[in-house]
């Protein structure tokens, strides 16, 4: 396109759009400066009010915290007692530890947090704490004289320290923190509970309100260590003489670990194939045969215990000592006999004279119930009695699996620790 020709269509259309470009009224050009400064001294003058009220409202709010923080103070030095708690007595520490297991010749010892009046400690001791429960899990109350309803006995206690305790002394550190309890003897296998009573007061008063709880359990003396108590089977006849003579005859079906000890197994009733001709004080085994079945007769049980090397004075044999864990045993009719938490302990040596190990004991319960005699309808009492056996061969117990296949093999696997349906 030509150059003047490019010129003349600029001009043209700077024409035309300069035509369709609003108008401004006469002086317009002069007033919007005006206008403009106006709009922003106003719009300053505000940003400066609203500055100094922002900068009044945050010393305002200032002032009213520090007079808040110092009102604060000041109620805090006028009240000390809000600001501390003095908890009550409790139980620091304890040997054996919550939960933890001492031997049976051990005593109890626990360290309060503080010292604490020794007359205000009162103690009491559960075996097999797991029977103080009901089936809903709530504790059962301890029990008291002409009691009905469902409650359990301490092994002993209520105890003071200090004061009389059928079972066991009780006594505390002179700077009144430590609590040591010595049982009368060795405790039997199993689980505990001593328990300490409501009331326990430090130097300034301060009481408990609630019972302390320590669980502990009783084991075998000694760690658990390898022993050459092989497995296999005893034969006993056990005479209990308290509460009331009740003879028993047991097998005692014994499955050793050789690396720990631990003995875990089956017992039950021995009958008499014979029970015209064979009395108590027949010690054949061939006379007897296992009679695993219960309610009417017969007993079968779970049982375990730890077995130890022990040794004897020539060495020319081994010997050995053996303790069970709690059980319970029924026996019975006419007489019938519920032996709960029973233990047995017994010591095996080799005798030449026999050409078998035999086995010589005790049997003791602390809650032994006797039904079908003058005993009836009392309390659980204590009972003991001795153990005599001896173990039995491979040959006769073949004897037994031949003739006897199922009730053997029901003593070996008892299904139940207790009374069978």
């Amino acid at each position: 396109m030509h150059r003047n020709t490019r010129s003349h269509l600029k001009n043209t259309f700077g024409r035309i759009s300069d035509a369709f470009r609003p108008s401004s009224p006469p002086g317009a050009s002069r007033k919007i400066p005006e206008l403009s400064r106006r709009v922003a001294d106003e719009s300053n003058r505000k940003s400066s009010r609203n500055l100094s009220v922002s900068i009044f409202d945050m010393a305002s709010n200032k002032i009213k915290s520090l007079r808040l923080a110092v009102a604060v103070f000041l109620v805090s030095l006028t009240l000390p007692w809000a600001c501390t708690y003095n908890p009550p007595p409790d139980i620091q520490v304890s040997k054996p530890e919550r939960g933890g297991a001492m031997a049976p010749g051990d005593r109890i010892r626990l360290a309060f947090t503080e010292p604490v009046k020794t007359e205000t400690v009162v103690i009491s001791l559960w075996y097999n704490s797991g029977q103080l429960f009901d089936v809903e899990g709530e504790r059962l109350p301890p029990c008291e004289q002409g009691t009905e309803s469902e409650c359990v006995f301490p092994l002993f206690g209520p105890c003071s320290v200090g004061g009389n305790c059928d079972g066991a002394s009780v006594s505390m550190t002179e700077d009144a923190r430590i609590l040591v309890v010595e049982p009368e003897g060795d405790l039997a296998i199993g689980n505990y509970l001593l328990r300490i009573d409501p009331g326990v007061k430090d130097k300034s008063g301060n009481a408990t309100g609630v019972f302390l709880d320590l669980f502990f359990t009783v084991s075998p003396s000694g760690e658990a260590a390898p022993t050459s108590f092989a497995s296999g089977t005893f034969i006993t006849w056990l005479d209990l003489s308290e509460p009331l003579a009740y003879p028993l005859e047991v097998y005692w079906i014994m499955d050793v670990d050789p690396e720990t000890g631990l003995v875990t197994g089956g017992g039950c009733d021995a009958d008499a194939i014979d029970p015209k001709t064979t009395k108590h004080d027949n010690r054949e085994a061939e006379n007897w045969f296992p009679w695993p079945y219960t309610y009417d007769e017969g007993y079968h049980i779970a049982f375990s215990g730890q077995a130890k090397d022990i040794g004897n004075a020539d060495d020319a044999e081994e010997s050995y000592f053996f303790q069970s864990d709690p059980f319970n045993l029924y026996v019975g009719p006419p007489v019938e006999v519920e032996v709960a938490n029973g233990t047995i302990q017994m010591t095996v040596t080799y005798d030449e004279s026999l050409g078998r190990e035999v086995a010589n004991g005790y049997i003791t319960s602390p809650e032994t119930y006797i039904l079908g005699s003058s005993q009836s309808g009392k309390p659980g009492q204590e009972a003991s009695g001795t153990l005599y056996g001896y173990r039995l061969s491979e040959e006769e117990i073949q004897v037994i699996l031949d003739e006897y296949p199922v009730e053997w093999e029901k003593c070996a696997s008892p299904d139940d620790p207790g009374r069978a349906p």
